[in-house]
């Protein structure tokens, strides 16, 4: 893999433990599941700056609810007078 980058980081005896159980139990390398492990978290920490990005774009267009109206929708889950969400 001629594009490949090395990268090398510290982990606890514990941890590198049980990453080399996990190796042995799928056949797999370490690095294997390094990587996997690394683009899960990237993947994740993409979305949630994603999700954060339009939240502010939300805030900043004016399309939001204040904490009231949330708060008196909630209360009503579940009664004979149930609020719409989009009230």
């Amino acid at each position: 893999m001629p594009n490949d980058k090395m990268l090398t980081f510290r982990a606890d005896e514990t941890t590198d433990s049980r990453l080399e159980k996990l190796a042995q139990a799928t056949a797999r390398s370490k690095s294997w599941h390094l990587q996997q492990a690394v683009e899960a978290y990237l993947n994740h920490q993409a979305w949630q700056i994603g999700e954060i990005k339009k939240g502010l774009e939300d805030l900043e267009s004016g399309r939001l609810v204040d904490h009231e109206s949330v708060g008196d929708w909630l209360k009503s889950w579940g009664t004979e007078d149930e609020k719409d969400a989009h009230k």
